[in-house]
């Protein structure tokens, strides 16, 4: 049986991640698939459930039971089959963005799956189910909730699905892309230079000088920009007054979040709702 439910959530093609669609595989002993190889930016994960399959890579044959899972990323060719005595349950997700591979960096770039251990296939099982059950609602409210449910999935991939990069540019590099999106996911929250430092394990100079020579901006500049994107998808996507979305995004004076938004967009929230929600004909 083959169960799968897309998302049509139009704002969710700003982001640099989002999901395409969710679904289920089971009682099938024939599922197989060979050769496919998805464009740019386009991500599937497999999660088994209970019984097993195969992952087929150039030399070897690697079983996948429960709990276990595998992604497969851009460009790479796809290779993987239930096993027909025991066939798998699997759950799969489909997601894109660009901002993907910054994120999860080298691992998902060579010509093998990046596997799944069964310690993160159950941190990962109770996601997937909620991702289906907001795809049954499809409801462009949701998109928060959306995001960042692909986000923990994604940072459970890169905490413990995978070793960091060996050289320490490469290391720093990383560190600074995790810092990153844990900004991008926290920016709600009320983040200092201090705790974003510790975050990076660098001193609060060191960081703040490597961000801005990664990034081109400061860190809380940086952590400005993401808390106004996430302010500019609120606007558009939920009925919240101005100031319910400034408390929301981490501004504890509205006054000061419609400064630095119209800093930024070069218009007021309330202008920019309104073109958002009433474009000129």
């Amino acid at each position: 049986m083959h169960t799968s439910r897309f998302f049509h959530l139009p704002a969710m093609d700003s982001l640099p991640y989002g999901i395409i669609a969710v679904g289920q595989v089971k009682d099938d002993p024939k599922h197989r698939v060979t050769g496919n190889r998805y464009a740019e930016h386009i991500y599937n994960l497999h999660l088994a459930v209970r019984g097993r399959g195969w992952v087929h890579t150039a030399t070897n044959k690697i079983p996948i039971g429960a709990m276990e899972g595998f992604v497969y990323s851009e460009h790479q060719i796809q290779r993987y089959e239930a096993d027909a005595a025991e066939p798998w349950e699997v759950w799969w997700i489909y997601f894109k963005g660009e901002g993907i591979r910054a994120l999860l960096h080298k691992q998902i770039l060579g010509e093998e799956p990046w596997r799944i251990p069964v310690d993160s296939g159950r941190r990962i099982l109770p996601l997937i189910e909620a991702l289906w059950e907001l795809a049954g609602q499809n409801d462009a409210a949701n998109l928060p909730v959306v995001s960042s449910t692909l986000y923990r999935i994604l940072l459970e991939l890169l905490t413990h699905s995978a070793a960091p990069p060996s050289s320490g540019s490469a290391r720093l590099e990383h560190r600074l892309q995790f810092t990153a999106e844990y900004m991008r996911s926290h920016c709600s929250q009320p983040l200092t230079l201090e705790q974003l430092a510790a975050h990076s394990g660098v001193s609060s100079a060191y960081f703040s000088r490597t961000f801005h020579a990664h990034f081109g901006m400061p860190p809380l500049d940086y952590l400005a920009q993401m808390r106004i994107e996430l302010a500019k998808q609120m606007l558009i996507v939920t009925h919240k007054t101005i100031k319910q979305i400034a408390f929301e995004v981490g501004y504890g004076n509205p006054s000061y979040f419609i400064e630095r938004f119209r800093g930024i967009v070069g218009m007021t929230p309330a202008i920019y709702r309104e073109a958002s929600l009433n474009p000129p004909v």
